[in-house]
């Protein structure tokens, strides 16, 4: 199968990522089936991103690359790349992360062979540098089934793991900027009845996980996009009163006890 191209378009939203987009771009053409095509959408970066990615795309026919005039964030840009997709799945990539060489092949094949699934995520690494040599993924692996319920309690997918058929109707909140892939899946799994996470590690994240570093500012503008993702559920009648009420509670106890274990910072005395 290695020599084929696969039915899926990889969006790529990039912003101010002239250092790190030539590695993620790179772990897409490793893969070992080609997608269909790879939409890269500048975000209006103020750096030398989009002439790098422009140099780079240089006899590259399978690749698009559209600019904004101005910045709207990381939403509208996936949905922008998304509305010109002509693949029968859409897969995303951040700029400043990077795939395994065979991310694509066992996520295709499983939704190929698994039609039922609309979205499936799978497993990924935070790693601090970038390691050449793949690690060698075993043909089996298990897979676990989550519906809507469970997806309430937490969020079990990064973006860059999600693969999403095109029979998928809901798209980004682009006037959310924070936890709004968290809403997307959400809205995804309460129509589509529960969703796929395949346990095989398939993406490096060089980037925190949320929380991490002691960030606490961060940390609290993704709990209001939580909060604001209650909101949204229930005005769309996808949760009741009651369960929204319930909901935000929960994520004020997970929001307190990621305070409380972020890493302190050092004293620079």
């Amino acid at each position: 199968m290695s020599a084929q191209n696969v039915s899926v378009s990889v969006i790529v939203p990039v912003y101010n990522s002239a250092t790190t987009i030539l590695r993620a771009l790179d772990s897409i053409f490793r893969q070992t089936t080609q997608p269909q095509e790879i939409i890269i959408v500048d975000d209006a970066s103020t750096d030398d991103s989009y002439a790098v990615i422009e140099k780079y795309i240089e006899n590259k026919p399978t690749t698009k690359l559209l600019r904004f005039a101005s910045n709207r964030g990381p939403s509208a840009a996936r949905n922008a790349g998304w509305a010109v997709a002509s693949g029968d799945y859409v897969a995303f990539l951040d700029a400043d992360d990077a795939w395994h060489n065979k991310k694509l092949e066992t996520q295709f094949l499983f939704m190929q062979d698994n039609p039922e699934f609309a979205i499936t995520g799978h497993q990924y690494r935070v790693i601090t540098k970038f390691e050449s040599d793949e690690t060698n993924l075993s043909g089996e692996f298990d897979v676990s089934i989550f519906n809507f319920r469970d997806f309430l309690i937490k969020n079990r997918f990064s973006t860059p793991t999600v693969m999403i058929h095109k029979s998928v109707d809901e798209r980004f909140d682009e006037q959310q900027r924070f936890s709004e892939d968290y809403l997307l899946w959400l809205r995804i799994i309460a129509r589509h009845n529960r969703g796929a996470f395949i346990k095989q590690p398939m993406a490096h994240l060089f980037k925190p996980t949320y929380g991490a570093g002691g960030i606490s500012g961060r940390m609290f503008e993704m709990y209001r996009g939580e909060l604001a993702n209650a909101g949204a559920l229930r005005q769309q009648k996808l949760i009741s009163m009651s369960t929204g009420l319930i909901w935000r509670v929960w994520l004020t106890i997970k929001f307190v006890v990621r305070l409380t274990q972020r890493p302190l910072r050092k004293s620079r005395n």
